[in-house]
């Protein structure tokens, strides 16, 4: 028996069309992945660690789903369990993950910067001073300010730590000095305890470290706060440039005692490498007869006898006999030979005037043609060419002679051969700037020839009552005055300048007196950009680090990158310091 179709299956019968047309043609669409994580924050040299989840989000419902995690960028960075760690240093890393959903992959990335706090106690504080300091709010007040480093210094990438001097304050105060760059905040805390010492404070290596690595090619600020009854009296902020180029080198300079006069050399890393020492010569003195390059540096003791030591060992050569002790010298490129400034009676007053020669390692004079034949000082050597003052003298007391800054091109070094010369610079010209004076001392010059600098006065030593100031020239161009990169008491009190070769920028290490006389050695930055320019290319300096009043006459010994020990890239030959072992990549 057949009945007829039921007016109610008709009716449902659209329905199921389309519900089975929804099933033939409705897969789910893939959700969107999200990577989620907390802040990455080093405490005080400990790790940082953050857990890291993957969110689905669907229909604005979202679900924690086991993707896979992989680290894309972060050097000793891990990532197990969900659970991502970082070394104590500022840096950047990125995480991808990969999730199927409903059969197709969706993936997610996630950048996150390792930023690094420190605390260094200084000394012993009050028992609330570091608690108070933490929480207590700003109170306005007469704050301390920071007299060192000043407004602008520029730092090399891998400069020893500064010796931040402050005042304001009184015995008993507290102080904090806040370091920071962009990803690393560093809080040094320290009790004024002794009217006696001056209030300064210095970092430690490690946190000064990650400062400058985190800050290679940017900026870094500075503040002193201080902890009074109502609350903390913040500083005025202090601003500070690190450089991206690193100075492998050290500063050799003479330990000057006036009385009694006597003098020492001593050896100075302008990183905070430990560095050979240097034979122990005796009392002399002497306050300008060193040189170093290539690996050498010659000394005299006293107004009778010269030394010639390998500076990686400190070992002072045999057979190196000059008939004549050395005032001043330059080594020729590759340290096979010296020209020298030696004097025909050394002992004679007035000073006899200095003569230049050109000797073998043995002390011997070379058959060198085209030197000069008249009053001759303080030759610099460059690959291509001998810069010397015409006229003066070298004697370890200085000159206040009218002289000349001179360019003879080197056409031989084996035999030694010279154009005839060229002026760079006249000290007579330069009369009329405020240091005064016709007296020009003390060039240094860059490897390539093409950067000489040089000291400008009343005369070559920068004695009580003398005046000095400091130029650069580029070779054909006229000499320009280093006034920002001298501190401003000492715009005519500074002397005696060392090149130092850089890529974007050289550097200048000199010494300087304030106005109470007091002397310290400083680091310049140059810009060459600027110096092309015509403009002064000197940047505001900073106190060497590890010096002391009694330093002068600096130069410069270049040293070795590292590959062992590191604290930063910045200080390996490769580039690359590992944080799980601190040591320098290969």
């Amino acid at each position: 028996m057949t009945h007829p179709p039921s007016p109610r299956l008709g009716r449902l019968s659209p329905l199921l069309a389309v519900g089975l047309l929804l099933l033939g043609c409705g897969d789910t669409a893939p959700g969107a992945l999200e990577l989620r994580a907390g802040g990455l924050v080093s405490v005080n040299g400990g790790p940082a660690e953050t857990r890291v989840t993957a969110i689905l989000v669907r229909d604005g419902l979202e679900e924690e789903v086991d993707a896979a995690l992989e680290v894309v960028e972060g050097r000793d960075v891990t990532l197990e369990g969900g659970v991502l760690r970082a070394p104590a240093r500022a840096q950047t890393v990125q995480l991808a993950a990969r999730y199927d959903d409903a059969g197709e992959t969706v993936e997610a990335s996630l950048t996150l910067d390792v930023r690094v706090r420190r605390e260094v106690l200084v000394n012993r504080l009050r028992f609330d001073a570091l608690d108070r300091f933490r929480s207590e709010d700003d109170v306005e007040g007469d704050g301390s300010q920071l007299s060192h480093p000043v407004e602008g210094a520029t730092l090399p990438a891998n400069v020893a730590p500064l010796d931040f001097a402050f005042d304001g304050g009184e015995v008993g105060d507290h102080f904090r000095l806040r370091l920071e760059s962009e990803r690393v905040v560093v809080e040094l805390f320290l009790q004024w305890s002794d009217a006696g010492i001056e209030r300064r404070i210095r970092p430690d290596a490690e946190s000064w470290a990650r400062l400058l690595e985190d800050a290679a090619g940017a900026d870094l600020t500075a503040r002193v706060d201080r902890l009074d009854a109502t609350g903390v009296i913040p500083g005025r902020s202090r601003s500070l440039r690190v450089a991206s180029e690193p100075i492998f080198g050290d500063v050799i300079a003479w330990a000057v005692q006036d009385e009694p006069a006597r003098s020492t050399l001593t050896r100075l890393a302008i990183d905070d490498r430990p560095v050979a020492p240097l034979p122990e010569l005796g009392e002399a003195e002497c306050t300008g007869c060193h040189a170093s390059g290539e690996g050498w540096l010659v000394v005299s003791r006293d107004l009778s006898d010269s030394r010639l030591l390998d500076l990686a060992t400190g070992d002072v050569q045999d057979g190196f006999s000059p008939s004549r002790p050395l005032d001043a010298a330059s080594f020729a490129p590759g340290g096979g030979s010296l020209v020298a400034s030696t004097r025909e009676w050394p002992g004679s007053l007035p000073p006899a005037p200095s003569l230049l020669s050109w000797l073998g390692l043995d002390g011997a004079p070379l058959d060198a043609t085209g030197l000069p034949e008249g009053a001759a000082a303080s030759p610099a050597l460059s690959t291509d060419a001998l810069f010397y003052v015409e006229g003066g003298s070298d004697h370890p007391g200085g000159t206040d002679a009218p002289t000349r800054l001179m360019r003879a091109a080197v056409t031989s070094l084996d035999p030694p051969a010279l154009d005839a010369p060229t002026l760079v610079a006249d000290g007579e010209a330069l009369g009329d700037m405020p240091e005064g004076g016709e007296t020009i001392s003390r060039p240094s010059v860059s490897a390539d020839g093409a950067l000489v600098v040089f000291a400008h006065g009343t005369h070559s030593r920068l004695t009580d009552g003398e005046t000095s100031a400091l130029y650069a020239a580029r070779v054909g161009d006229p000499p320009i005055r280093l006034a920002a990169g001298v501190p401003p008491e000492s715009e005519t009190r500074s002397a005696w300048p060392a090149l130092i070769d850089g890529e974007a920028m050289a550097w200048v290490v000199y010494y300087a007196r304030d106005a109470r006389g007091v002397r310290a050695l400083w680091l310049s930055a140059l810009d060459l950009a600027r110096l092309d320019a015509g403009e002064d290319p000197s940047s505001p300096p900073f106190r060497l680090p590890g010096g002391s009043g009694q330093l002068m006459a600096p130069s410069f010994a270049a040293a070795e990158c590292r590959v062992d020990e590191c604290r930063s890239d910045l200080e390996c030959c490769s580039g690359t310091c590992s944080a799980s072992t601190w040591t320098c990549a290969p």
